[in-house]
């Protein structure tokens, strides 16, 4: 293997054997454009499927549903698996990848890429909105291990007090000085107790998608955290609105795309590699 694919891993998660037409035709994809790198099969303990790729386990618990798999990729111990990297891709059965080349998406100038995100306005018009879809997306392991590794506290008694206490009278009031002297607590504070909250808790507001995480709060724990800028993510992958992707990307096929069966098939299947799907 030439040595400057050792900088990235390629991680496809599943819980399952491949029993359908479309994770049958993400795996040939891979198969072709990833054969000079080093590609993981990331299942349950004791699960073994395809074993042309290496293996890492982690816990059932994990696999259970989608849900509880956005939350192992807020942990610590999903990126410490691929520490001898410095990058790792995340190539989910709902992917394809199109070239060789996502060594070129590896940069230190920014931490994470995926596919934009798109917004339909009520004209009928689309606009980019973001950039973050993880189900085909690239993170630079040791940023990502700084965010969920991170003492940096999700409020401060303070702040606490400003956004939720400072407002609110009588009984309310005690209860929200007893929860400012809680946010001394880092157990009840910290990156471990939001991310969990940020996945199951019942009164969340956005779906728990792990990728909303990396969007919105990386940067409260490491402010250093980037991302690829918007025309960079073009050229790496779609995933919503793919013509209308293809069109701001100088009519260029990205790198890969994401969810290309649920957005648009029709526009994908002339690029697929055997037949229709």
């Amino acid at each position: 293997m030439n040595n400057k694919y050792n900088k990235i891993a390629v991680a496809i998660i599943h819980h399952k054997s491949i029993d359908n037409e479309h994770e049958e035709l993400s795996v040939s994809h891979a198969k072709k454009f990833f054969k000079d790198y080093d590609v993981y099969s990331v299942t349950p303990s004791g699960v073994e499927i395809l074993n042309e790729f290496r293996k890492i386990h982690f816990e059932d618990k994990f696999f259970a549903n989608y849900v509880d798999n956005n939350y192992l990729r807020l942990l610590p111990k999903f990126y410490e698996k691929f520490s001898n990297y410095q990058f790792l891709l995340i190539y989910e059965l709902d992917s394809l990848v199109f070239a060789d080349n996502a060594i070129d998406f590896c940069s230190d100038q920014y931490d994470y890429i995926g596919a934009p995100w798109v917004r339909y306005l009520d004209n009928g018009s689309i606009e980019f909105i973001g950039v973050g879809n993880s189900g085909f997306s690239i993170r630079n392991i040791e940023s990502c291990l700084k965010v969920t590794t991170s003492d940096v506290l999700v409020n401060t008694p303070s702040s606490y007090w400003q956004n939720i206490g400072r407002t609110r009278t009588g009984l309310n009031k005690l209860i929200s000085l007893v929860g400012c002297v809680s946010k001394l607590v880092p157990y009840r504070n910290n990156i471990d107790w939001f991310s969990k909250r940020f996945i199951y808790g019942p009164k969340r507001v956005l779906a728990p998608h792990e990728d909303k995480f990396w969007h919105i709060h990386a940067r409260h724990f490491n402010p250093d955290f980037k991302f690829a800028p918007l025309m960079r993510a073009l050229e790496f992958s779609f995933e919503h609105a793919p013509q209308f992707c293809f069109e701001n990307n100088n009519r260029q096929l990205p790198l890969g795309c994401h969810a290309w069966f649920k957005y648009d098939k029709d526009f994908w299947l002339p690029h697929l590699l055997r037949g229709k799907c």
